[in-house]
């Protein structure tokens, strides 16, 4: 578990991995373990998936979060978590951004746990649905298959770029 709070850490805050000397994140981490529930300890491992988009108190999802304290959250289409309009980019930040605040709740708890960002996840493929849940709002890409099909390692880093930035 101390390894994957060290790449969730370096993962989400980044600028504390490059800020720090050599070996301070290990001695963040073996700060943070210690203040942090056995109950926290083990939400830590789970990454979910929800339906919709209610994040409200009395939702499932806040409920995961706030009172076991999960890993990550799986973001999709088909469970309903992306709206595909025109501000679909915009609509997936404000859930992500929203769910992150309940994850900073945790802090002020009855039983607080140290604040640890959630992982986000969702899967976007490119070329569009349905290899791609977030299909209007973003540049158009080429799959996979069509990038490696140039044999130009240029391409795939360009398209990452891209779709990474979005």
């Amino acid at each position: 578990m101390d390894t994957f709070l060290a790449v969730l850490l370096a993962v989400t805050h980044p600028a504390m991995a490059q800020g720090a000397d050599p070996g301070g994140e290990e001695a963040f981490i073996a700060g943070l373990i210690p203040r942090m529930s056995p109950e926290a300890k083990v939400g830590q491992l789970f990454v979910v998936s929800f339906d919709g988009i209610d994040i409200a108190p009395a939702s499932d999802v806040a409920d995961l979060i706030l009172n076991y304290r999960v890993g990550g959250v799986i973001l999709s289409a088909e469970q309903g978590n992306i709206l595909n309009t025109i501000n679909t980019p915009t609509q997936v930040t404000a859930l992500s951004a929203s769910l992150q605040n309940l994850s900073r709740q945790t802090t002020r708890a009855a039983n607080p746990s140290p604040f640890i960002p959630l992982f986000m996840a969702l899967e976007q493929d490119g070329d569009g649905a349905p290899a791609s849940p977030i299909s209007s709002g973003l540049t158009p890409a080429p799959s996979y298959m069509a990038i490696g099909a140039t044999w130009q390692t240029a391409n795939a880093e360009a398209a990452g770029s891209v779709m990474g930035q979005e």
